[in-house]
C-alpha cells in the first residue's frame, strides 16, 4: 500500500474544517488585507465549513466539492467564485503537506450561471452641476471636483499629494492608495472598538494602476489655490 511504500502520509483525525479554518488563520489571513480578509472569512465560515461539517481531510472527493459549488453557485456566483478560489488554496496546502495524495478538484470548472445584475444610478449631467455649484467654495469642494473628474479609485483620491500634480503637463500621477493598516480580523475589531483604526500608505496594486491621469485646467486653479492654503496655514 502507499502507507507502507512511504510515499502517503495518512492522518484520518484532521478534518476539512480543522485544516481549513487553521491554514486560514495562520496562512491565508496574515498577507490579506482587512476587506480581502472578510470576503474570504465570509466564504469559509459561511459556506465551506457548514457544508463539510466534520468530514474528514481525506475523504474529501469530487462529487462533494461540486455540490458546494453548485448550492453557493445558486446564491451568487460571484462568492462561488471566491469559494472555488480557497478550496483550490486548501487543497494546494494539504497536497503540500502530504495530507493528501491528489487534487479531488483537478479542472474543476463552476456550472455556468446566470451573470448577477446590479443596477447602478448615476448623477445626470444636470445632477453634477447642481453639485459641483453647491460644493463651490466649500471645504470640499476640491474632493467633489476631483472625484467627479479624474475618475480614480477612492483610495487612490486620498493617496493623492500635492507634489504628484504636474501643472506644466496638465496631468496627476497616481502612485499610492490610502487605506487601513493590515489588521488582522480580532485587531480591526478592537481597534473599532477603541477608535484607534489607522490609515495607511500603499502602492497601487497593478503596474497598469500606476498612471497620470489628464486633469482640467479648472481643477487644477482648485488644486493650486488649496496647496496655497496648506503651505500659508
Amino acid at each position: 500500500s502507499l502507507v507502507i511504500l512511504g510515499q502517503f502520509n495518512p492522518n484520518d483525525r484532521i478534518t476539512v474544517v480543522d485544516f481549513a479554518v487553521n491554514w486560514f488563520e495562520n496562512t491565508c489571513a496574515p498577507s490579506l488585507a482587512y476587506s480581502s480578509q472578510k470576503t474570504y472569512a465570509n466564504a469559509l465560515y459561511n459556506y465551506i465549513i457548514p457544508h463539510f461539517g466534520k468530514t474528514k481531510l481525506q475523504t474529501i472527493n469530487r462529487a462533494s466539492i461540486v455540490r458546494l459549488l453548485n448550492s453557493v453557485s445558486k446564491k451568487s456566483p460571484s462568492v462561488a467564485k471566491i469559494v472555488k478560489t480557497i478550496m483550490n488554496a486548501i487543497i494546494e496546502a494539504a497536497i503540500e503537506e502530504k495530507l493528501l495524495l491528489r487534487d479531488p478538484s483537478y479542472k474543476l470548472r463552476l456550472s455556468a450561471q446566470p451573470t448577477e445584475r446590479h443596477d447602478r444610478i448615476s448623477m445626470t449631467v444636470e445632477e453634477v452641476g447642481r453639485l459641483l455649484e453647491a460644493a463651490k467654495g466649500s471645504s470640499i469642494e476640491l474632493e467633489i471636483l476631483m472625484a467627479y473628474s479624474l475618475g480614480v479609485r477612492k483610495g487612490e483620491l486620498l493617496g493623492l499629494k500635492f507634489s504628484d500634480v504636474d501643472y506644466k503637463n496638465k496631468q496627476i500621477r497616481v502612485q499610492r492608495t490610502l487605506g487601513r493598516d493590515n489588521y488582522d480580523l480580532d485587531e480591526y475589531e478592537k481597534r473599532r472598538s477603541d477608535k484607534t483604526l489607522t490609515k495607511a500608505e500603499k502602492n497601487v496594486k497593478t503596474e497598469t494602476s500606476n498612471r497620470f491621469v489628464p486633469v482640467s485646467q479648472i481643477t487644477l486653479d482648485v488644486i493650486r489655490k488649496r496647496e496655497i492654503q496648506c503651505i500659508a496655514n
